[in-house]
């Protein structure tokens, strides 16, 4: 399940979100232990200006594992920001999301 990291500070690097992550992917006595497939850090920049917003996509597995992840890090801070953790959705560029009513 592939996870989203909103507003990371623009001097984290892929090993301190590890390091962020480590401890909710560890397993207990009645969880199972979860691993990172992929991960990558976006840069976001708007056209009228020089801002920039980063955000870190991971893959997490198993799902259960990536659910517990975003219950125990969710507005919890790195590098001293708090960090917005969800569940990423893919948003396809054909999706119809409102079809208006005809016929009538």
């Amino acid at each position: 399940m592939y996870l989203i990291l909103k507003r990371i500070s623009e001097t984290t690097r892929i090993p301190d979100i590890e390091h962020f992550l480590k401890p909710a992917l560890a397993n207990s006595v009645f969880t199972r232990a979860g691993y990172i497939e992929s991960l990558t850090i976006k840069m976001i920049k708007t056209p009228d200006s020089d801002a920039a917003e980063y955000h870190a996509i991971v893959n997490i597995t198993p799902d259960s594992v990536a659910k517990r992840v975003v219950q125990k890090l969710n507005r919890k801070r790195c590098h001293g920001k708090a960090i917005n953790v969800a569940i990423y959705r893919f948003r396809y560029r054909h999706e119809v999301k409102w079809t208006p009513k005809t016929g009538q």
